[in-house]
């Protein structure tokens, strides 16, 4: 490696890694009404999430194993190939299930920019040592042990100048596509039905 970087395992760069957890289906309080978004592993696709499927409420959290993240956590996931190592970057506070963790960078060392980049580069060394049967998945233990390499701080700092600004530039187009994808599912029906009048005068 070059002169000045280093190797850590993952677990040094992190300050929280934590999977998630699913609230009893059988308890309606932890469901109805809820309004903390719980995502699970299909909704993640290596961008920023806005809102999930299905909601939880606080007391659903509470009392379950899923837990809390803050925005600008990254949710990966564990289970399922080929989904292992798919991330999405929450962008308001929120829970996930417990086939995904969440990680959060230990900003005296990296940058969550620089994490999100070092899980990408581990997703074929993550499939590679995934399985099971029924569903293939990796343990937070796997994870954690994931060996990286860490710039120089010089580098590092080099690195979020430019990727920092590019990740903003993307959350901000992505959030407009939700918008508009929502205002088409809005529109199409009344268009389809004659409720909105599109004559040209």
């Amino acid at each position: 490696i070059p002169k000045g970087w280093e190797v850590k395992p993952l677990s040094d760069l992190c300050t929280r890694m934590e999977s998630g957890g699913t609230p009893k289906r059988s308890i309606s309080e932890y469901w109805e009404g809820g309004g903390i978004d719980w995502y699970k592993t299909g909704e993640l696709w290596d961008g920023f999430l806005f809102g999930s499927q299905e909601q939880i409420t606080t007391r659903g959290q509470r009392e379950s194993t899923a837990r809390l993240f803050e925005p600008g956590t990254i949710l990966m996931a564990i289970y399922g190939s080929p989904t292992v190592g798919r991330m999405g970057i929450i962008t308001s506070h929120a829970s996930c299930n417990q086939a995904a963790l969440g990680l959060v960078a230990d900003i005296r060392l990296i940058s969550q920019t620089y994490l999100y980049f070092v899980l990408y580069s581990l997703r074929d060394h993550f499939n590679g040592l995934a399985q099971g049967a029924a569903q293939q998945n990796i343990s937070k233990e796997k994870v954690a042990s994931a060996i990286c390499v860490v710039p120089s701080p010089y580098v590092l700092r080099s690195f979020d100048e430019k990727a920092e600004p590019l990740f903003e530039q993307i959350k901000t187009l992505q959030c407009q596509v939700q918008n508009l994808r929502r205002t088409r599912d809005l529109l199409l029906p009344r268009l389809l039905s004659g409720q909105i009048d599109v004559k040209v005068n």
